[in-house]
């Protein structure tokens, strides 16, 4: 028999007490599909997984979009065990001795279909191997960077691979292996014919593209190395890295000139101003700061640091180890910290600074895009940008458009409506997730990275 519709004033009804409810609860044999599932976590509730939440692949694919904070693994009692059939069954490690009858029941076997609590651990296998089986995808890209003027786009990925493409022809053009791990960092310059990376294994390595090899590397950081940026003037390499600081390199005389510290976690990542000398970072402190880097700060009289990044020097760690007393390993203490910004709930994956106007754009681990504006004297939240249902893993301004985008954990894309704060497109995959975001700095393209690389 058909279940009737409740009458709308009834549903209506039903909503505004779901909305009352202070504390939320947790919803039991959750099945539905992620959008539901999103409203549900939104109004405080927990989703409630067992057997009967992993039986189809599509079950699987909105268990693997929850954020793990808000799944309670639980039991039917005895109705919803996982089954040989279901798609979650091929995660399974434990197996019970079963029978199929009562009459047959020993001390050391389960009745079959009548012992779920006791088999309970089988959903956490079922959803911890799809989460590994995730996390194992070695060909996920991680940094993106397009060329200026040509019709490439450098891929960095997980596996430690550089791949080169012309996107217009789809095609492959070269490959850089010397990185050892996961590849995170990537940038072209923008007039030399170099690109810059940065890798789990503590290295920054700058390349010739035409000459199709690493020129030279550079060392310092202690932890792995996030995000690798060249200033568009000056002769410089902005780094974050899991180390907690950011470091200002000048490529040309191969010398670290200034390390900023101050974040107490990961550095996820850090970029130049466009027109400004200053630099926007962020960490998994739950801060984005902004620090001044003109040398307006400098002690003892020392000049700024775009008047000192010319001079040669020595090549990084290993010739601060063979001669120390000629380099400073540290840089100069010539950046400060102009603004701290804060208001996420998580750890900050990214943040970018607008091309044009006073406005930062950063996203978190809280699942919220937060818009900033800032002066001369402060910075300051303007509004929040809600939608995404798992971790912000990169957010970036329209070039030339009133626009914001920004990618997620969650499989997919969306494009906001900077003014208004509304969301007006939602692209998605439909069993990778999004790590970064890439525009291009002429023409209206943007470029994402997702598990399958």
């Amino acid at each position: 028999m058909a279940i009737p519709r409740l009458p709308a004033a009834i549903a209506l009804s039903f909503q505004i007490v779901l909305c009352k409810i202070k504390w939320g609860g947790v919803v039991h044999s959750f099945d539905g599909n992620i959008d539901e599932a999103e409203r549900l976590i939104d109004l405080g509730f927990f989703i409630g997984l067992n057997g009967c939440s992993l039986k189809t692949e599509d079950n699987l694919q909105v268990v693997s979009l929850l954020p793990s904070d808000k799944i309670m693994i639980e039991t039917d009692a005895p109705w919803c065990g996982i089954r040989p059939s279901h798609a979650g069954a091929k995660f399974v490690k434990t197996k019970f001795p079963t029978v199929k009858r009562k009459e047959k029941w020993t001390a050391d076997q389960l009745i079959d279909g009548r012992c779920e609590p006791s088999q309970i651990l089988q959903v956490l296998e079922v959803i911890a191997g799809m989460l590994t089986n995730f996390e194992t995808k070695s060909a996920r890209v991680k940094g993106l960077s397009f060329h200026p003027k040509r019709p490439w786009v450098l891929a960095s990925l997980h596996n430690g691979v550089i791949q080169l493409w012309d996107y217009r022809m789809h095609t492959l053009l070269e490959k850089f292996d010397e990185h050892d791990g996961p590849v995170r960092g990537i940038c072209f310059h923008s007039q030399q014919p170099l690109f810059v990376s940065g890798g789990d294994d503590f290295k920054i390595k700058v390349w010739n593209y035409k000459q199709r090899r690493c020129t030279f590397t550079l060392l310092g950081h202690l932890d792995y190395v996030r995000t690798t940026v060249f200033h568009e003037e000056y002769p410089w390499i902005l780094s974050a890295s899991d180390d907690q600081t950011i470091r200002i390199w000048n490529w040309q005389s191969r010398t670290c000139i200034s390390v900023l510290t101050g974040h107490n976690h990961y550095v996820m990542c850090a970029s130049f101003h466009p027109t400004e000398d200053q630099i926007v970072s962020a960490s998994l402190d739950q801060t984005v700061r902004v620090w001044d880097i003109s040398g307006t700060a400098n002690r003892d009289g020392m000049k700024g640091l775009r008047k000192k990044n010319v001079a040669p020097g020595p090549s990084g760690l290993e010739e601060h180890l063979k001669n120390p007393g000629t380099t400073d390993l540290f840089g100069q203490a010539d950046a400060v910290v102009k603004h701290v910004l804060e208001g996420h709930d998580r750890g900050v994956n990214w943040a970018s600074f607008h091309p044009h106007l006073p406005l930062i754009v950063s996203g978190a681990d809280d699942r919220q895009i937060k818009l900033w504006r800032m002066n001369e004297y402060k910075a300051w939240e303007v509004d929040t940008c809600r939608g995404h249902y798992y971790n912000v893993s990169c957010v970036l301004f329209h070039p030339r458009q009133e626009l914001i985008i920004s990618n997620s954990e969650d499989k997919s894309i969306r494009v906001w409506d900077m003014t208004k704060r509304q969301c007006l497109h939602t692209f998605r995959r439909e069993n990778e997730r999004f790590w970064v975001l890439a525009a291009h700095p002429t023409l209206n393209l943007f470029a994402a990275g997702h598990d399958a690389g």
